[in-house]
């Protein structure tokens, strides 16, 4: 992150000051949530160095390989920030990287289950933005990112709302990694689809009816994370 930050500081008087403010807070909300990720998956036994050393590399693979790996909104989302920085006057090449810090929140989760499944890091990449599309948890994790928030106590609320549902989302990830399916990541979460029987049904119908409500509160957003939740269970 620093030599993002480098390139964001570069920039001084060449770009508005608010577009370097912009860009430098989506760099700390992505090192917020991995740091929560590191001391929550880690807690006293955490070690920082080795740590760095684990992940690195599998996040700096998927960092490249991002606008590969996406689908749905999460491709569309990523599209409309790219484009937004570009045309808002930062370099393409770091617009991209800013626009990528977003899905990155994914990263350690991703590169934590394709060691563990012995499987790419794309490829694992792909299964998991493949199965956010097709049951719609994409959808629902951007209602999330857009809750509106008063005060502290609903930030920290956001955010634990937010982690519940990617913590659902690697678990459904995994589910379609543990099977013995193969083929490209659209066919292995269509074989995964294909089994899920009636709790895949009963998501069906909770998340058609939050979209018709469109569905944009505390509420019952949570009511669909833990309907999520059970299909993961």
């Amino acid at each position: 992150m620093r030599a993002v930050w480098e390139q964001i500081e570069a920039l001084d008087n060449k770009v508005p000051a608010k577009l370097q403010y912009e860009a430098a807070f989506q760099t700390s909300r992505l090192l917020r949530h991995a740091t929560y990720w590191l001391l929550t998956t880690r807690g006293g036994a955490l070690q920082v160095d080795a740590a760095v050393r684990t992940f690195r590399e599998g996040v700096r693979q998927l960092e490249a390989e991002t606008p590969a790996v996406l689908t749905g909104t999460e491709l569309v989302r990523f599209e409309e920030a790219r484009k937004h920085y570009t045309e808002a006057g930062l370099p393409p090449a770091l617009a991209t990287r800013i626009a990528a810090l977003e899905p990155l929140n994914a990263a350690l989760d991703i590169v934590e289950v394709a060691a563990g499944h012995k499987v790419s890091v794309a490829e694992t990449a792909r299964v998991y933005f493949e199965v956010g599309t097709r049951i719609g948890g994409d959808w629902l994790q951007e209602r999330i990112e857009r809750l509106t928030v008063e005060g502290p106590w609903q930030a920290v609320a956001r955010t634990g709302l937010r982690d519940a549902a990617l913590r659902v989302h690697r678990r459904l990830a995994e589910r379609v990694l543990a099977r013995k399916d193969r083929g490209s990541a659209p066919a292995r979460v269509t074989a995964w689809i294909e089994s899920g029987g009636k709790d895949l049904a009963h998501w069906h119908r909770t998340i058609a009816d939050m979209r018709a409500a469109d569905a944009s509160d505390f509420a019952t957003l949570t009511v669909g994370v833990e309907a999520l939740r059970k299909l993961a269970a």
